[in-house]
């Protein structure tokens, strides 16, 4: 009440809002399930009291209700789920390094090509990453796959997936039985961690290099700048459809694979003994969605229903 008499009075505006938007994030932070019931049942409560005191002219004045609609639209903000760059994971690799140099489908062909004006040029490795405080949503959408191991032929088909933290791998997109505009997803729990990998009929492929039997890179990632719709002719997805398009948002990852070791392919299986390491083995597009926290909707929750008992 002092508070709400500060910034009604016009006194003390800094000192107040200061002291109610380091409070709103100490509640945010440390909210929680039995603290959210006890509140619903103080905001019923308090109703009573808020009738009495509006009776005596206290009333919820225009600044603090001003204060209150600005905090919960920050928490509209902060709660709605957003796509997260896995920057945490990301770190440059060598620009100089030419992912179609030396393609076995033909000179001139660049799978980045597409991407210009959306990514940008800086060549990443893309570290393992975890799901955050309250878990994320991991999406994948197949790009192209200009590769033998697309799936036509049997036992010859590239999976896309995760390693987790116990070397299990997940699948996410497998050319078994997709095609180019195909999804996958999966949830990412908060103790979560991922590595993205390709299961070749070569070999396991980690975006780890390290973990990689032949130490060369696998999955390059560029990170996208701009937003708007990429799109591929069915030219240069295989014919194994209509041509593609995509609406990229800003922080997603695009993998560039190669799906062969660098040497020592099994040549029964009509590929190369080396590879080509032209990366467009198969393109992938990545975007991870945090959770928002649970304590933090209720309680925006309870504020928007406190400023509409008040209009009332």
């Amino acid at each position: 009440m002092l508070f709400a008499q500060a910034v009604c009075s016009g006194r003390s505006d800094f000192f107040g809002l200061s002291v109610f938007f380091v409070f709103g994030s100490i509640v945010v932070t440390s909210i929680s399930s039995s603290i959210l019931s006890s509140a619903g049942k103080a905001i019923q409560s308090v109703s009573p009291a808020m009738e009495t005191s509006r009776s005596s002219k206290m009333q919820l004045c225009p600044g603090l209700r001003a204060v209150v609609l600005a905090c919960s639209l920050i928490l509209v903000v902060s709660t709605l789920a957003i796509a997260v760059p896995l920057n945490q994971a990301l770190t440059p690799r060598p620009t100089s390094q030419n992912i179609a140099a030396g393609s076995y489908d033909g000179a001139g062909f660049d799978p980045i090509d597409a991407f210009a004006g959306f990514v940008a040029s800086q060549n990443l490795a893309v570290g393992s990453f975890t799901g955050g405080a309250n878990g994320a949503k991991l999406e994948t959408f197949l790009f192209n796959e200009t590769a033998c191991y697309d799936g036509r032929f049997a036992n010859m088909a590239n999976n896309f997936g995760v390693t987790n933290q116990n070397g299990d791998f997940i699948s996410l997109i497998d050319s078994a039985n997709a095609a180019p505009g195909a999804m996958g997803m999966t949830m990412q729990g908060p103790g979560d961690e991922f590595t993205f990998a390709l299961q070749s009929p070569e070999a396991l492929f980690s975006a780890d290099d390290s973990q990689n039997s032949d130490g060369a890179v696998h999955i390059i990632g560029r990170e996208v700048e701009n937003e708007g719709t990429v799109s591929l002719p069915a030219t240069l997805t295989g014919n194994r459809g209509p041509g593609i398009s995509f609406d990229l948002k800003r922080g997603d990852i695009v993998l560039f694979i190669e799906d062969m070791l660098a040497s020592g392919n099994s040549v029964t299986n009509m590929v190369p003994f080396l590879s080509d390491f032209d990366y467009n083995d198969m393109i992938i597009i990545v975007r991870q969605t945090e959770v928002p926290e649970p304590g933090t909707v209720a309680l925006l929750g309870a504020g928007l229903i406190f400023l509409r008992r008040r209009k009332s």
